[in-house]
């Protein structure tokens, strides 16, 4: 089981997230005010300071309007490159 933040799955996954976010044009402070977070926590889970959990994730997924589905998806085709 995958537990480090480090692993290629979760960069690539994280990754997939932070251009979502930014192929929309919104901020880690726009973001952050849609989530009812603090930005601080946006910028730790952007940067893999802190980690996604799962109901995070779905969150995340709801406010930027992309279906969970297609950020592992977009896991899955990144990571083929190091297999």
């Amino acid at each position: 089981m995958i537990k480090s933040p480090r692993h290629p799955k979760y960069i690539a996954l994280i990754n997939w997230l932070i251009s979502v976010r930014e192929e929309q044009g919104l901020t880690v402070r726009e973001l952050a005010k849609l989530l009812s977070e603090d930005h601080s926590t946006i910028v730790k889970i952007e940067t893999r300071v802190r980690k996604l959990s799962a109901i995070e994730y779905y969150e995340f997924c709801s406010v930027l309007n992309v279906d969970p589905a297609a950020g592992f998806i977009a896991m899955d085709k990144s990571c083929e490159k190091w297999s």
